[in-house]
C-alpha cells in the first residue's frame, strides 16, 4: 500500500489532507453530544435531533450529486466544503465562550457540516476516480480506511482527555483546523478535469434518471437496501449509545473516549485484513460475515448490568466497538470497490447522489427513531431492538448478484453477462 503513496504523489496529498480531517472529526463526533448533554443537559429526544442533523442534507443528495456532475473544478468543491466546516466548527467555542451557546446552535452546525460533506462527497468520488488509476482503486480504498481505522484508534481518547482538559467547545477547534489543513493539502492538487458535455436536461430531471436507474439495477439496489438497513439500526444506536453510557453505566467522557480508542483497533484489523479474506474466501461471504459483525455485538453490550465494575464496562464498551468497526472496514472496503466496478463512469455522480440520498438520508430517520425509543422504552431497550433490526440486513444482500462473485474480475464478468441479458 504504502508505494502507492510513492507513485502517486497527487493522492499521497490528497490522502494525507483527508486522514489529517478524519482525525478531527473524532473529536467532533464526541465532543458535539457532549456538549449538549454535559454542558447544555439536554433530554435524549434533541440528542436524537442532534444525530439526525448531519445527515438530513444527505437527503438531498439526489439533487446535488446532480449538480456536482456539471461543474468542471471538483477540486474547487472540495476545498470550499472544507473551508465551510472549518468556519461552522468555529462559530461553537465563540459562542460558548460569549454565553450564547445553545442547542439550537449545534443543531445548525451539523446540519452546514453534513451539507458540506455531502457536496464534498460526491465530487471526492469523481475527483478520486480521475486521480488513481483502476488498478489501484482497491489499495486506495484500503488506505483510505487503514487512515480511518488509524484515527479512529487515536481519535476518541484523545478527543475525551481534550474534552476534559480543555472543555468540549474548545476541543472543537482541532477538526475547525484540520478542516484548513484539508483545504490547503488539496489546493495544492494539480489535475486537468474534463470539461463535462453540456447538459440541456433539468437537474430534477436528470437526478429522478439517476434514481431510477439506481433501484431498477440488481446490483446497486441489492447493496442500497443492505447499507441502508444497517444504518438505519446503527443510527438509532448511536443517538443513545452515549446516553447509556454516561446515564446507565455511568462512563466518563475519558473513560467512553478509551473505550473507543482501543475497540477502534478493530477497524484497523478490518482494513488490513479485507483485501487477503476477500482473496481467501470471496467477496460475497466477507461481505456477509461484516454485515452480521456490524450489529450483532451491539446485543451483548446492551446487556451490560448497571452494577459491572468499571473496568469491565470499559472492556464490553471496547469488546463491542471492535468486533463492530472490524465489521464495518470488511464491508465497506468489498462494497465500495464492487461499486465502483459496476457504476458506469457517465451516471457517477448521479447514481452516487441517489445512493446516498437514501443510504444517508435513512440515517437521521434511525437517529430521530432512536432518540423517541428511548424516551418511551430507555436507551437499553432501544439498542437490542435496533441490533436485531441490522441483522435484517443480510436478506437483500443474500439475492445480490454478488452471491455469485469470489473476485472483482467475477464482479465485472457477472455485470457484463446481466447488461447483455436485460439488453436482449
Amino acid at each position: 500500500m504504502i508505494d502507492l503513496l510513492r507513485r502517486n504523489r497527487r493522492y499521497a496529498r490528497l490522502w494525507g489532507g483527508e486522514s489529517i480531517s478524519m482525525l478531527g472529526d473524532q473529536v467532533t463526533a464526541l465532543a458535539l453530544p457532549m456538549i449538549a448533554i454535559l454542558l447544555l443537559h439536554a433530554p435524549a429526544w434533541q440528542l436524537g435531533v442532534l444525530t439526525a442533523a448531519s445527515w438530513v442534507p444527505y437527503l438531498f443528495a439526489l439533487l446535488t450529486g446532480t449538480a456536482v456532475d456539471r461543474v468542471t473544478s471538483k477540486r474547487r468543491i472540495l476545498v470550499l466544503t472544507d473551508l465551510a466546516r472549518a468556519a461552522a466548527l468555529a462559530s461553537i467555542p465563540v459562542a460558548a465562550l460569549i454565553g450564547r451557546l445553545t442547542v439550537g446552535q449545534l443543531i445548525m452546525v451539523a446540519v452546514l457540516v453534513g451539507l458540506a460533506g455531502s457536496v464534498s462527497q460526491t465530487a471526492y468520488i469523481s475527483f478520486f476516480a480521475r486521480l488513481v488509476h483502476t488498478d489501484d482503486v482497491i489499495t486506495a480504498n484500503s488506505l483510505n480506511s487503514t487512515a480511518r481505522s488509524v484515527t479512529e484508534i487515536g481519535g476518541p481518547p484523545a478527543a475525551g482527555w481534550l474534552i476534559q482538559a480543555l472543555s468540549a467547545p474548545a476541543a472543537l477547534l482541532v477538526d475547525s483546523a484540520s478542516y484548513l489543513v484539508s483545504a490547503l493539502s488539496v489546493i495544492g492538487i494539480r489535475l486537468d478535469e474534463p470539461r463535462p458535455e453540456r447538459q440541456h436536461q433539468h437537474v430534477l430531471r436528470g437526478a429522478v434518471e439517476g434514481l431510477r436507474t439506481m433501484l431498477r439495477d440488481r446490483w446497486l439496489s441489492s447493496i442500497l437496501w443492505c447499507t441502508s438497513t444497517m444504518n438505519l439500526a446503527n443510527f438509532a444506536i448511536l443517538a443513545v449509545v452515549l446516553v447509556f453510557a454516561t446515564r446507565t453505566l455511568r462512563l466518563s467522557a475519558g473513560q467512553i473516549g478509551t473505550a473507543q480508542g482501543i475497540g477502534a483497533f478493530g477497524a484497523l484489523a478490518g482494513a488490513l485484513l479485507a483485501s487477503r479474506l476477500s482473496k481467501r474466501i470471496g467477496l460475497f461471504p466477507i461481505t456477509m460475515i461484516g454485515t452480521v459483525l456490524f450489529s450483532l455485538p451491539f446485543v451483548i453490550f446492551a446487556v451490560i448490568p448497571e452494577s459491572t465494575p468499571a473496568p469491565s464496562k470499559i472492556i464490553g464498551y471496547a469488546g463491542c466497538a471492535f468486533v463492530v468497526t472490524g465489521g464495518i472496514m470488511l464491508y465497506d472496503i468489498t462494497i465500495n470497490s464492487v461499486m465502483i466496478k459496476v457504476i458506469p463512469e457517465d451516471m457517477r455522480g448521479r447514481l452516487v447522489g441517489a445512493f446516498s440520498s437514501i443510504n444517508y438520508g435513512i440515517r437521521p430517520v434511525g437517529a430521530l427513531l432512536g432518540g423517541a425509543a428511548a424516551g418511551w422504552w430507555g436507551p437499553r431497550a432501544t439498542i437490542l431492538t435496533a441490533a436485531v433490526v441490522g441483522l435484517l440486513a443480510v436478506l437483500p444482500l443474500a439475492r445480490s448478484p454478488l452471491r455469485r462473485c469470489r473476485t472483482l474480475a467475477d464482479v465485472v464478468a457477472v455485470r457484463g453477462d446481466l447488461s447483455d441479458s436485460s439488453s436482449r
